[in-house]
């Protein structure tokens, strides 16, 4: 039930960081040669999780958690608002469930 809630949560706010994030051009992170390619890898686990592809819960940890590949390419106030919700959520459910592939060493 709880994990309902947050997933309900959870989507509507990577649609708003896919927009967002659409926006920018070039730059570069840990991961990815441009905030283009990191839209559209964005994009893509979006839809996966949309589709039921818990995997993809790992690698959004990874991207929103603080001073990592989101804040490479979104550095302005509401980019780090909406990055701060998402990675909150990710963060619960990370300590929630097991379901995710988690580990407290391993993000």
């Amino acid at each position: 039930m709880i994990y309902e809630i947050k997933l309900k949560q959870l989507m509507p706010l990577l649609d708003e960081a896919v927009e967002m994030v659409s926006h920018y051009k070039g730059g570069y992170s840990n991961e990815f040669l441009g905030a283009e390619n990191f839209t559209i890898a964005l994009y893509e686990a979006i839809n996966d999780l949309k589709r039921g592809d818990f995997s993809v819960f790992k690698k959004l940890w990874c991207w929103f958690a603080p001073t990592c590949d989101w804040d490479d390419f979104v550095n302005e106030p509401a980019g780090t608002i909406l990055s701060n919700k998402i990675y909150e959520i990710l963060n619960e459910l990370r300590k929630d469930s097991g379901d995710f592939n988690f580990s407290s060493s391993n993000p």
